[in-house]
């Protein structure tokens, strides 16, 4: 990984960051807070029930926990075909996934209040899509769903700066702290809801994400007719 960013974060990193962590950090919350009490957006948990349910003679737990783990898995996949790349980049097909995932979502809605099981691996589905959608931007990594390692890049780079204040890459912390914000506003938005409309909180993340993929694809869109002819092929996906 470089050791500092190459460019300061464009607007549209840090509104698309601060956007997805705050989805992410909605429909983690909602998780928490619904009759399954889990955590939607990471498998750390889960990893974990999967090693000690078994152990401890809760198979149907473990098997919850396993389909957990495979539901993000098969989303992060998903991403990976739809997007083809882990380097973000204005000219990727992000609105596609973004409008599967509020596709994704709206299921979940739907299924917490007919089947939990089934509502976990859905909503799973769509974090494990987000979070695969953009890799890395200018030598960080990039995680939307959880925060594990956006706290750690954050205490990383503050150390950095205690020892070696010219070390203290400042667009490297500007990015990481929009993430975190975002996800913590996403949380508290929803748990500010959740009294009101119970799983169907899910619906404003759910919305969201197709609003933004519906116009992330039609500005794309317009950018690529407004380029003359020998530009366009810095829109055109690589056949890989």
């Amino acid at each position: 990984m470089e050791r500092h960013f190459t460019k300061k974060a464009p607007l549209w990193v840090l509104v698309g960051g601060f956007l997805l962590t705050s989805l992410a950090g909605s429909v983690n919350a909602v998780g928490l807070l619904d009759i399954t009490h889990q955590g939607l957006t990471h498998v750390t948990g889960p990893l974990s029930h999967v090693a000690t349910d078994f152990i401890a003679g809760q198979p149907a737990q473990g098997a919850n926990a396993l389909r957990m783990v495979a539901s993000f898995f098969l989303g992060a996949m998903l991403s990976g075909f739809i997007i083809r790349d882990a380097t973000l980049h204005h000219s990727r097909r992000y609105g596609v996934a973004l409008v599967v995932e509020s596709l994704l979502l709206f299921a979940a809605a739907w299924g917490f209040g007919a089947d939990g099981v089934w509502a976990n691996m859905t909503a799973a589905a769509a974090a494990g899509l987000q979070n695969a959608l953009a890799s890395s931007f200018s030598g960080a990594v990039v995680r939307t769903s959880h925060m594990t390692g956006v706290v750690t890049d954050l205490g990383i780079n503050l150390g950095h700066a205690l020892r070696h204040f010219d070390r203290f890459d400042k667009h490297r912390f500007v990015l990481h702290l929009t993430l975190l914000s975002g996800f913590v506003a996403g949380g508290v938005a929803a748990a500010l809801v959740y009294p009101h409309l119970q799983h169907l909180t899910l619906l404003f993340p759910a919305a969201a994400a197709g609003v933004a993929g519906v116009g992330y694809t039609l500005k794309t869109h317009y950018d690529r007719k407004r380029q003359p002819p020998s530009q366009h092929s810095q829109f055109v996906q690589p056949v890989e």
